[in-house]
Order: structure tokens, then C-alpha cells, then sequence
């Protein structure tokens, strides 16, 4: 315990638990620990832990790619040293396989809870990571097998407490490949049922690769089957900013070299929440959007062949 109040003392704070975040993060070393919070809150990106009041937390959605076995050490540690650089409150992943899920849970298990299905049906799935700091989770996640999957697709659910408000955090991957747009477009019906289950009093923000393309999308609202109004594209909420359209883009991303002359930049990776129900007490809306890994590697990859698109929301 000399180690939290060394750095209680010197960060002139008082939570125990964040003290134990960043020390855990830092390998217990106090002085590397207190240089990474001055870092976060001089950037603004943690909580104001320091008043006791959550102010925001941030949301990250990532394909991470753990099919390409090419690099993928590198990789996964570069994914790991881009969440313990942001700590978002919670982590949306798919395309995850047994060898990534142990090796984020063993580096981010001090801090986060770990939520995978192991349906058992495709050797990839996808995953959740939530900050017990920012969030308390609930209830056992749940985990929907799509029906009409042929690639072992399926829903996760994670219900939780923020601020004593009910928060349910989704992530799914539709249907991959332009020929299985028929599926892709059920699954996202399956997904708005799953959403607008839950108490108009909750938050429900969805994370996931969806794989769909624009007109996909507009087909489903022209039916009536996903309610836009019900359901907001958080994208769309904060201006359609151009710089994060494209998370799946191959113009400028090259880990998938095989396209020739044609490069395609999709908006296969959204976000879509419920942020205001009709009886809320607090009031979860998305403040900002950018993405990250970005940068390529020393193997002269990038992270994944997606972005991930790191969102804030303020209280």
C-alpha cells in the first residue's frame, strides 16, 4: 500500500482504485505511473477522478484482424500499447482468436473484464473489455447465434452500471463478402430487436463491423425495419466527419495488398446508441470520434487491416 499513497500523495488525489489503475498499468512503478495521469489529464482523456465525478468516458470499436497470422505478435502488442495509451472504458473487439483473447485478458485483466462467448461454432469470435473503474458490469453477458449465419456470426450483449444509470454495451460482425448482403441486411434486423428490447430508460450503444455498405443500410430504413429515429448512427450524430468515414480503407491501408488498381474504402465499422430514453437520470452523448492505429509498424503493417474508431461520450 506505500506504493497508492505515494502516488495519492504526489497526484493530490484521494481514489484509492485509480491509484491501483495506473499502478497496475505502470508495473507498480510510482513514478512512471503518475507521469502517465498527468499525460491523461492533461489531454483531457480520464476521467476527473480527482472531483469524484465521471465526466466522459470513451468507447472503442476494432476489427483487429486476428485471421492474418502475418505479424500478428507485433500486431496484437501494438493493439495492447494503443488501449493502455487511451483506456478507453470499454473495448468492442471482433475478429478476436483464442491466442489474442489471452494475451489482451493476461495485459489488460488488472483493470478490465474480459467477455467472450466460446459458442464453439467458428474459431474467431468477438469480444468485450469493460474498465471496472467506469463501469460495473450486471448481469452474465449473453451471446445470440444469428440464424442465418454461415460464418458463425452471432451478437454479445454486456448489461452494466454507469453512474447508477443502465448502460448495455453490443457488439457484433455481420456477414462478411459482398454476396452475402441478404444475411448481413437480417442480421442487422436481428440487431435493432436486440436494442430496442431493452428499457427506454437504459443507454444501448452497439460497436461492431457490420460489413454493410450504404445502400444495404438505406434499404433496411426504406422498409421500416430499423428505425433511425429510434437508433442514431453515432457518425452521423457528430457531423459525418469525413476523417472517420472509411475504417475499412484500402487506399490507405495496405495490410490486404490483393485489390490491383481498385482500393475500396468502406464504412463497414459503426456505432449506434439509444442516448437518451424518457426517463434518464444521466444522459450518455457522443462528444467526438477519431480513429487510431494508424500508424504503421516496424513490419510494415498496420495493426489490423481496420481503424479502430475510439468515440467520447460526455455525462
Amino acid at each position: 500500500m506505500e506504493c497508492v499513497k505515494e502516488f495519492l500523495h504526489n497526484a493530490k488525489a484521494t481514489n484509492i482504485n485509480m491509484a491501483k489503475h495506473y499502478l497496475e498499468l505502470c508495473d507498480w512503478n510510482v513514478q512512471r505511473a503518475i507521469g502517465v495521469f498527468y499525460m491523461h489529464c492533461a489531454r483531457g482523456d480520464i476521467p476527473t477522478w480527482k472531483l469524484g465525478k465521471l465526466t466522459k468516458f470513451t468507447v472503442l470499436q476494432w476489427n483487429i484482424d486476428g485471421l492474418d497470422d502475418e505479424c500478428l505478435d507485433e500486431r496484437i502488442k501494438a493493439i495492447i500499447g494503443i488501449v493502455k495509451h487511451h483506456l478507453p472504458a470499454a473495448i468492442l473487439l471482433q475478429e478476436v482468436i483464442p491466442k489474442t483473447y489471452d494475451e489482451l485478458r493476461k495485459a489488460l485483466s488488472p483493470y478490465y473484464v474480459s467477455l467472450a462467448p466460446f459458442c464453439g461454432l467458428c474459431p474467431y469470435f468477438s469480444a468485450i473489455f469493460i474498465s471496472t473503474i467506469v463501469f460495473t458490469p450486471t448481469t452474465k453477458p449473453r451471446c445470440e447465434i444469428f440464424p442465418n449465419s454461415r460464418q458463425g456470426r452471432h451478437i454479445l450483449v454486456s448489461e452494466i452500471k454507469c453512474l447508477n444509470q443502465d448502460v448495455i454495451l453490443i457488439t457484433s460482425h455481420f456477414e462478411s463478402t459482398k454476396p452475402y448482403a441478404n444475411e448481413r441486411k437480417e442480421q442487422l434486423v436481428t440487431l435493432f430487436d436486440v436494442m430496442k428490447a431493452f428499457p427506454s430508460d437504459s443507454t444501448v450503444i452497439f460497436g461492431g463491423d457490420t460489413n454493410l455498405r450504404d445502400y444495404e443500410f438505406d434499404a433496411i430504413v426504406s422498409s421500416g425495419r430499423f428505425d433511425v429515429n429510434l437508433f442514431n448512427d453515432v457518425w452521423a450524430m457528430l457531423g459525418s466527419p469525413e476523417r472517420c468515414r472509411y475504417s475499412w480503407d484500402m487506399r490507405h491501408n495496405d495490410n490486404i495488398d490483393d485489390f490491383g488498381k481498385y482500393k475500396p474504402r468502406l464504412r463497414f465499422d459503426r456505432l449506434y446508441a439509444r442516448v437518451v430514453g424518457e426517463s434518464n437520470s444521466k444522459v450518455f452523448k457522443p462528444r467526438d470520434m477519431e480513429f487510431v492505429g494508424t500508424e504503421r509498424l516496424r513490419c510494415d503493417m498496420f495493426p489490423s487491416d481496420h481503424w479502430g474508431i475510439l468515440t467520447t461520450f460526455s455525462i
